[in-house]
């Protein structure tokens, strides 16, 4: 058995755990730059707010219902999201983390209890110590975990007294709801084969559950195809993935708050993103061996610019100072003046476990893990940024806007909640 935790509007849920008045009332949280809506309370979804709708488009609707609307604050979101997971963990020894605010538990030798209950113990553990609420599905596959989950949030956004838990055990509880989902709803089915399913008169996840595994082999991927009509059917095809994957590569990009002009400027943010996509190396214990700057434009432009240069590093590294060497010297060679540019960004390639570098005698800027170590320990510490290069700036006026965002309550000792008696 496979239990499927999700938490409700995450983003929205993370606001309302340090400013309770907001219980009840409709909310959005916005994108990067304060651009789109990204994530929405259930009442501002009723006020018939749409996800993904421009906030300067739904801007007049916000004021009109005195809609509560906050810039993203990835800072309190990532780490709720670990804090969640790591209080998930207690409740199973397998654990997949599949986003940030979602994860599958194995449930394999608990069938002796009452897992219904133990769905309910979850949810009320999680809301008792984080303050969010939560849905639970539990079920014989991954995939009717999934069907489980939504199912459950979706009569939890009907009715607020529903409890979130949904138990998929026999074949009749299962195949009754299957009956519930249009195809497009199921997970692993996107657009364009919705539309091939929907050409065939399937419409239903019911329908699909029927089809013959042969039929889905050859219409819907080959072998993704026919498991996923087993996973329909109660047989378990997915195991549980307890080791992320190493990354094969990672981007760091934003766009930013105001139009920049200058190479200056540029620099100083690919040193900026250089900076951080090196932590997310060090966090994973790899290392990288191509790092490739781009810069553009806004894509609205009638004439938008884009540009890109990729560095093969000397040696293989990790180590801030030597990406944050690298990535202006790719902006000095790619940019160009009179172009306004409005993103910017750092991808690493090439990348590999730290233990097996190779080094190079000659090369003239050796990595130092030891430093990056101690840098990594006063910044987890003391908070993001507490030590950083200088080349990284100290106003950063080019920085994505966030005007509306909340205090990083969990991360930042100058924000934290204060009482007051």
């Amino acid at each position: 058995m496979f239990g499927l935790i999700d938490a409700n509007n995450f983003y929205v849920s993370c606001e309302r755990v340090f400013n309770p008045a907001l219980d009840k009332k409709p909310i959005v949280v916005l994108s990067n730059n304060d651009g789109c809506i990204v994530s929405r309370s259930n009442e501002a979804r009723q006020l018939g707010i749409k996800m993904g709708a421009p906030y300067f488009e739904a801007k007049p609707l916000l004021d009109q219902h005195q809609v509560a609307v906050f810039s993203s604050n990835y800072a309190l979101y990532g780490d709720m999201s670990q804090r969640l997971m790591s209080l998930l963990s207690t409740f199973s020894g397998e654990v997949e983390i599949y986003s940030v605010d979602e994860c599958f538990v194995g449930l394999e030798g608990f069938e002796q209890w009452n897992l219904l209950d133990y769905g309910h113990q979850i949810r009320e553990t999680v809301l008792l110590h984080l303050g969010l609420p939560t849905c639970v599905g539990i079920a014989p596959t991954k995939t009717l975990a999934k069907v489980a989950n939504l199912l459950a949030k979706r009569h939890s956004q009907k009715d607020s007294s529903t409890q979130g838990v949904l138990l998929l055990d026999t074949e009749q509880k299962w195949k009754e709801a299957l009956t519930k989902l249009r195809v497009e709803d199921i997970w692993g089915v996107g657009r364009q084969y919705a539309k091939k399913l929907h050409s065939y008169h399937i419409t239903n996840a019911a329908d699909l559950a029927r089809v013959r595994p042969a039929w889905a082999k050859k219409h819907l991927g080959g072998m993704i195809g026919e498991r996923l009509i087993a996973e329909l059917n109660g047989v378990s095809c997915l195991e549980m993935e307890l080791t992320p994957s190493t990354k094969k590569s990672i981007v760091v990009s934003r766009s930013f708050g105001r139009v920049v002009t200058t190479e200056s400027e540029l620099s100083e943010a690919v040193s900026v993103y250089a900076s951080k996509a090196s932590e997310k190396l060090r966090i994973e214990k790899t290392i990288a061996s191509v790092l490739t700057v781009f810069i553009q434009s806004s894509r609205f432009k009638e004439t938008p610019f884009y540009a890109s240069i990729s560095i093969t590093l000397p040696s293989a590294s990790s180590d801030s100072r030597v990406l944050v060497h690298y990535a202006p010297e790719g902006v000095k060679r790619i940019y160009k003046e009179g172009i306004e540019y409005k993103k910017a960004g750092i991808l690493l390639d090439g990348i590999c476990p730290a233990h097996s570098q190779q080094t190079n005698l000659f090369d003239e800027r050796p990595s130092n893990p030891a430093l990056m170590a101690v840098v990594d320990k006063i910044n987890a510490r003391w908070g993001a940024g507490t030590v950083f290069l200088a080349s990284n700036g100290t106003t950063q006026a080019w920085q994505m806007l966030s005007t509306m965002r909340s205090n990083r309550f969990t991360t930042k000792w100058k924000e934290i909640p204060l009482v007051k008696g």
